[in-house]
This record gives C-alpha cells, sequence and structure tokens, in this order.
C-alpha cells in the first residue's frame, strides 16, 4: 500500500541549532530554509521547523495553547531503524540530553525541547523499498549496511547462545571480534526461521542497489550469510558450496603449476644464499633451523617486531593510537597465531619454531598492519560516519573474512617492510604453504584422500613441520572452519594483484578503499581510483 506524505511545521527556537540538529545528527535532507524557517525530508515526509514569534518555544506550545511541546514521529521499518539507532548512537553528546531507547521504541528531544518518537514495525517484511519507491526516494545504502550488521550480530549472538558442544563454532561466534556494540546493536532473534525471514527481506533491499562495488559485495555477503545459517540451523552443504559461497573463494586445489612456480623460486633465492646441497625440502629444513629465534628470546624479539611493525603502520597506514599486545604462548592449537583482541594478546602455537621472518610475518599479520589495524580503522571510519556500519563486520566468518586474511598475509608489504632475502624467502615459503593447504582441503574434504595422504602431501610439498601439518588436517575436517583455509589463499592472491597494479600515486586510495570498508574478494578486485 502506498504512503501518502504528511507535513508538519513545529516551533524552534534556533534555526541553526536545529539545522545541526535535524540535518547532521538525524541526517535529514534541507530542501529549503529562509530566516524564518527550514523544511527538512523526515523520512519520506517534510517537516518546517518555523522561528517562534519572540524566539520563544513558550508561545508557541501544541495548539498555541498551554501545555507540552510539539511531539511527533514515525514508524520505521527494521533497516529504518537499524540505520536511525547507528546515527543517535554515534552522535553522543551532540544529542544534549541522552534518548530513551527500548527494543523498539527510540525517543529523544530537539535543541527546543520538541519530542521525537520512532517505533520499530512489528513486521519483519521491510517494506521500506515499496515505500521508497511511492514516494519518489530511492534505497539507501547506508540503510542497508545498518541493517546488514544488526542481522549478521543477531545471528552471531543467537548461534553463541546454544548451549556449549551443540554449536558449530563452541561459543567463538560468527563474528569473533566486533567493535560496533554502541553504534549497531544486534537483532534479537528466536529461531532460524526469523533470521531467514529478514535475510530474505535484505535480499530485496540490496536488489536495488546500483551495480557497481558495494552492490557486488553486498550480494557475495548474503549468499555468505545465507549458507552460514544453514550450516548452523543444522544443514550440510558440500565442501565446494562452502568454499565458493560461504568462504567466497574459488573451487579446487591451486593449479599444481603455480605451486612449481613458487618452488621455482624458492630454489633461486637458497642458491643465491649458497644453500646448494640436497634436494629443495633439505635445503628448506636446514635454512629454518639455522635462522630458528631461541625460544628464550621469543617475547623480546615479538616487543621488538612490534614496535617497528607499529611505527611503520602509523606512518603509512592509521595512527594506531595506544592500543597494545603482548605475547600469550599456547600450546595443542589447530592454528599458528590468533588475534585475541579482547585481551589485548597475540596467541602463538608454540609447538612450532619460528625464523625471525616468520614471527614478523606473524606480528603484522594479527596485530600492524593486519587484524589490530584494520579493526582500529573500520571502528574509526564508522564512528565518524564516513563508512556504512557493514565495515565493522571485517573479521566475520564469511567473505569478509578472505580479505581480511590477504590483508595479513599482505601485511609485510603493505608497509614495505621486505629488510633482506631471509624475509624474500620466508615470504615466498608462506605463499607455498598457503597453496599447498588449500590443495590439502580440497583433496581431504572433496577429493576423499586420506588424512595420511594429505598428510604426506604437506611434507613433500610444503615442507611443514609436524605441528603445522597436524593442525591444518584438524581445520580442515571442521564442518565450518575447514572451507576457510581456502581464505588465506585466496585473500592474499586478491590484496596482492591489486596492491601489485597500483602505482604510487594511488597508493592512498588503494589504502583507503582497502581498509575502510569491508569487501568480497571481488569487490575488492574492482578497485579503482575513481570507485564509489
Amino acid at each position: 500500500m502506498a504512503i501518502h506524505p504528511f507535513h508538519l511545521s513545529f516551533a524552534v527556537d534556533d534555526l541553526e541549532r536545529a539545522k545541526r540538529f535535524y540535518g547532521e545528527v538525524l541526517q535529514c535532507r534541507v530542501r529549503h530554509e529562509d530566516e524564518h524557517s527550514i523544511d527538512f525530508d523526515f523520512f519520506g515526509h517534510v517537516v518546517s521547523a518555523r522561528l517562534a514569534d519572540g524566539g520563544s518555544v513558550s508561545s508557541a506550545r501544541s495548539g498555541g495553547e498551554s501545555g507540552s511541546l510539539w511531539s511527533f514521529g514515525v514508524c520505521l521499518d527494521s533497516e529504518r531503524w537499524d540505520a536511525l539507532t547507528a546515527v543517535v548512537s554515534r552522535a553522543g553528546v551532540a544529542l544534549g540530553e541522552p534518548p530513551s531507547v527500548s527494543p523498539d521504541r527510540l525517543m529523544l528531544r530537539d535543541p527546543a525541547g520538541n519530542t521525537l518518537e520512532f517505533i520499530l514495525g512489528r513486521g519483519r517484511s521491510a517494506p521500506v523499498a515499496a515505500n521508497d519507491e511511492a514516494i519518489g526516494m530511492t534505497i539507501d545504502p547506508a540503510a542497508i549496511g545498518a541493517t546488514l550488521t544488526a542481522v549478521t550480530m543477531g545471528i552471531d549472538a543467537f548461534e553463541r547462545s546454544r548451549p556449549r558442544g551443540t554449536s558449530l563454532l563452541d561459543g567463538e561466534g560468527l563474528v569473533p571480534i566486533y567493535m560496533g556494540t554502541d553504534l549497531v546493536p544486534a537483532r534479537r532473534y528466536a529461531s532460524w526461521d526469523e533470521v531467514q525471514e529478514d535475510l530474505a527481506a535484505l535480499e530485496s533491499s540490496v536488489g536495488q542497489v546500483p551495480d557497481g562495488t558495494r552492490a557486488v559485495f553486498l550480494r557475495g555477503m548474503l549468499t555468505s550469510l545465507k549458507v552460514a545459517v544453514r550450516l548452523f540451523a543444522g544443514a550440510s552443504p558440500s565442501f565446494e558450496e562452502k568454499v565458493r559461497d560461504l568462504v567466497g573463494a574459488p573451487i579446487g586445489p591451486v593449479d599444481p603449476a603455480v605451486i612449481e612456480d613458487i618452488r621455482g623460486r624458492l630454489d633461486s633465492l637458497l642458491r643465491r644464499q649458497g644453500a646448494v646441497r640436497g634436494d629443495l625440502g633439505e635445503r628448506i629444513k636446514a635454512w629454518e633451523e639455522g635462522r630458528f629465534v631461541d625460544p628464550e628470546r621469543l617475547e623480546a624479539t615479538f616487543s621488538e617486531l612490534l614496535a617497528q611493525a607499529k611505527a611503520r603502520t602509523d606512518a603509512r597506514i592509521i595512527d594506531t593510537g595506544d592500543y597494545e599486545m603482548a605475547l600469550n604462548p599456547v600450546r595443542d592449537m589447530p592454528f599458528t597465531a590468533r588475534c585475541n583482541f579482547n585481551q589485548g594478546q597475540m596467541d602463538l602455537n608454540v609447538d612450532q619454531r619460528f625464523t625471525r621472518s616468520a614471527l614478523k610475518h606473524l606480528v603484522c599479520h594479527e596485530v600492524h598492519p593486519g587484524h589490530v589495524t584494520q579493526l582500529l580503522y573500520t571502528w574509526a571510519e564508522v564512528e565518524a560516519g564516513r563508512s556504512d556500519a557493514d565495515a565493522l563486520l571485517c573479521t566475520a566468518n564469511t567473505v569478509t573474512g578472505c580479505v581480511q586474511e590477504g590483508i595479513g598475509d599482505q601485511a609485510v608489504q603493505l608497509i614495505d617492510w621486505i629488510e633482506d632475502e631471509d624475509d624474500e624467502i620466508h615470504l615466498e615459503l608462506r605463499r607455498l604453504r598457503s597453496a599447498a593447504q588449500t590443495s590439502a582441503a580440497w583433496h581431504l574434504m572433496v577429493d576423499g584422500w586420506p588424512a595420511d595422504r594429505v598428510a604426506e602431501y604437506l611434507r613433500r610439498t610444503a615442507f611443514g613441520q609436524e605441528a603445522w601439518i597436524q593442525g591444518r588436517l584438524r581445520m580442515a575436517a571442521h564442518p565450518f572452519r575447514g572451507p576457510f583455509i581456502a581464505s588465506y589463499w585466496a585473500g592474499n592472491e586478491s590484496v596482492r594483484r591489486v596492491r601489485e597494479r597500483v602505482p604510487a600515486s594511488q597508493r592512498p586510495a588503494f589504502l583507503t578503499y582497502l581498509y575502510g570498508q569491508v569487501h568480497s574478494p571481488e569487490s575488492l578486485e574492482m578497485f579503482s581510483p575513481a570507485t564509489p
């Protein structure tokens, strides 16, 4: 049913304050203004803030009689509700008097004391698209971003609420690290059917977003979320579907010719250092063992590398402020390292040994300019209103994870920190292992290779330590995390391809595009300096 816009006039005592509140805080477009009044677009309607006679609103109360000042508002669908609550959260002290917020009602006062009341519509059908069309407006991508974020965090919260042992992610959640609780709160769900309804409504709205990088990302993200919800609800999508649609990575093993090319470069680099005796695996083993950091020096080396990584990140990407991270040694984990952002720790699996170059890579990947930098950057952009709210989903176990891992694996290059041939060798070795683990997971989960054969493939092809090999097998077999093994290779290659084609003059624009919003690999590779 079409809606008919209303027009409402109300009194204010200061037009400039009214303009800041309605125009800047609530982001209502100014339609007309003169010395006596300002007309605003107000959620598809028109409201006029008129200067009260004598500049005092006391003589301009509702109906011209004594009593309360004007009180008005609108009922909002879920998308606009999420967008509004995000805007109000960001506004903070600019509101003056704190708003009153409940799950389905928000009340606040303008600077003149007029009360605005917003009510969340009971239906989940999100009629915003039909309404906008009826009154000649276009879909609001920022509102879609806020709703996408609220829905995604609602999925995260609902999955985390399941009893221990029945959750696929055992409490880790769909979004392991989220800094936007005060900006965009999570939707509340009681069933996966409710989630599916909201995803369907979002898909309808996303279908109206104009073609471009934004539409490509939103479509990929929705596809990813739908697969995640099916998994959480008990379905069993194929490994191929999970790699393609949940992760956003190419299906299949990495081309063996690509792997051989990387091995050839490693061979050449080692020969340049005089390592010529033995086969490639023997030479790599000797090279690593001769450079392993003494376990007693691990924490000191970590601190030294972190200080340098932070300084280079601050100079080249963003001032990371006073955030600190400590080393936390762990054992018997399927991962090599993990960013434990909320605890201020980088978990490091000390069942493995690390060269200085390997530790440098992990510091850059997990901290600066990798995961921690991306979290700080996206939060600052959303909080300042420069990025849509879904930038806060940079750590989600969805298509955004590909680019997150790509930033991490390209982190040393992003801050121009290749110091010597040891760094060059490690970067090729890391790329080799990323490609090999992607192929190994495919062979295990799709081709039906037994675990022993896959382990031998990793030993022979990637020359990994045994703790790393066993960790890869554990991860690959996990029904949700397994396909994300492919995110490292796919993400690294996407970020690398764009980074290598961007000239120095366009580097700042690329970094803003890379860090300031979230991407799928497909939307990332659409980068150009003129990309909206």
